[in-house]
């Protein structure tokens, strides 16, 4: 249950939970989470490219929507811990303070102050309206998840939310799904097989076409499944650092070790196409950065035959 320090209190704490981050990832001490982007994130990264005017719909209503919880949170009778008359009574004060204050500033994005949403790097929301400014937290961090599931549904009622799926393999299998693709052939150009996204295959000759499509396909769905899964770290504000990133096979199983920053930061990830040709790593990371910061980027790969002509296999 909530601690009955005054809510001001409670929001500088609460501004040092951060959202769990599914790929697996671990830490070097061998803690392990999941990655997954969810429907907020989704809502959040349409906001901050929406229109002033629905950013103040959205300020309008996540602000509604905290003034609720808290007023909720108030009316509770019921706590872990029977505290003491003068706790209750300080946290109550507190809380309606709070309260006034978060209705002064949904008053002031009605009476048109300036309204920026900001995503802080380890992933929290701060409105700024006018000079004041407030953490989009709920009451209580174990409700964060589903406080902001709730804003997600509504907002995402008025902005075009883009809903590809929450693990970076769901999104990167969605997004392969409506792209573009086919075969290119001219007189002095080696066949390509070419994406809408700027991913491209050549080969040097017309033989075996099919073999050499399917190939291109699984590899290309790799080097998206690996910009996927940066783009879930990035939105969880974790540090990538490109010339830090390393892959190989551990173990037995199906699955690589793919390391992302100085840190030993890791991502235990399928990539049976690419742990066995290194160098297309290496010369698609421009690709994958650029895809992660949102640019268009144009990357040929010119496939090795090992990925055309063998069935991928990992030696434990």
């Amino acid at each position: 249950m909530m601690s009955m320090q005054p809510v001001i209190d409670v929001f500088v704490v609460l501004l040092l939970v951060s959202s769990s981050v599914c790929a697996t990832v671990y830490r070097s001490s061998g803690e392990r989470s999941s990655i997954s982007v969810t429907r907020f994130d989704d809502a959040i990264t349409s906001v901050l490219s929406a229109s002033s005017a629905d950013q103040r719909r959205f300020a309008e209503l996540a602000i509604q929507f905290m003034v609720d919880a808290y007023r909720t949170e108030l009316g509770l009778t019921t706590f872990a811990a029977t505290p003491s008359k003068s706790d209750v009574v300080t946290w109550g004060v507190g809380t309606r303070r709070f309260i006034d204050r978060l209705e002064g500033i949904a008053a002031a994005v009605a009476n048109g102050q300036s309204v920026h949403i900001i995503k802080e790097s380890h992933g929290a929301i701060r409105i700024v309206v006018g000079s004041a400014q407030v953490m989009l937290n709920a009451p209580r961090p174990n409700e964060q998840a589903s406080f902001e599931h709730a804003i997600a549904t509504s907002v995402c009622a008025y902005v075009m939310c883009s809903q590809i799926g929450n693990t970076p393999e769901e999104r990167a299998g969605l997004l392969t799904s409506r792209l573009r693709s086919n075969w290119e052939f001219g007189p002095r150009s080696p066949p390509r097989y070419s994406s809408s996204d700027g991913l491209n295959c050549i080969f040097d000759d017309t033989r075996h076409l099919k073999l050499k499509k399917d190939a291109c396909v699984s590899l290309l769905h790799e080097i998206r499944l690996l910009a996927e899964s940066f783009n879930a770290l990035k939105t969880h504000g974790k540090v990538i650092n490109w010339s830090h990133l390393k892959i190989k096979h551990v173990g037995a199983g199906e699955s690589q070790k793919l390391t992302y920053n100085s840190h030993k930061g890791f991502i235990s990830i399928r990539l049976p196409g690419l742990v066995q040709s290194k160098i297309v790593l290496r010369e698609a990371i421009p690709w994958i950065r650029a895809s992660v910061q949102g640019r268009a980027f144009h990357h040929v790969i010119k496939l090795p035959n090992k990925l055309v002509y063998l069935t991928p296999t990992i030696k434990s």
